[in-house]
């Protein structure tokens, strides 16, 4: 399971959202379920990113990359993931993971045009 990080995102969610809220002592805040699945799964494909990045050239990118999602929703549970808010979680870890991977690839890019 990919550790959280501190990445800011919008916490901007489509008008059908659960009005239904958690609290959130990280960010200060009180969050709908929809808010929290967001936040939680953009932080933890971002995070993802950052952990095979540092595997070496060819592990930035996740072979099995749903499978991995989708395990990581089963160890998170219903209490962090609201059942019926996993859309959510899936589309924003998605976004995370690939950020960081656009990130890694920038950075990479400079080192190599620097040397």
């Amino acid at each position: 399971m990919p550790p959280s990080s501190d990445v800011a995102l919008p916490l901007s969610t489509p008008a059908t959202q659960s009005t239904a809220t958690v609290d959130s002592p990280a960010l200060g805040s009180t969050l709908t379920a929809a808010q929290q699945a967001i936040q939680r799964g953009f932080s933890d494909g971002f995070a993802t990113a950052k952990l095979f990045a540092q595997h070496g050239p060819g592990m930035s990118r996740l072979g099995s990359r749903w499978q991995y999602v989708e395990n990581s929703l089963v160890a998170h549970g219903p209490e962090v993931i609201k059942p019926g808010k996993e859309g959510y979680y899936r589309e924003w870890f998605d976004k995370g993971l690939t950020q960081g991977e656009k990130m890694i690839e920038q950075v990479v890019a400079k080192l190599n045009s620097a040397g």
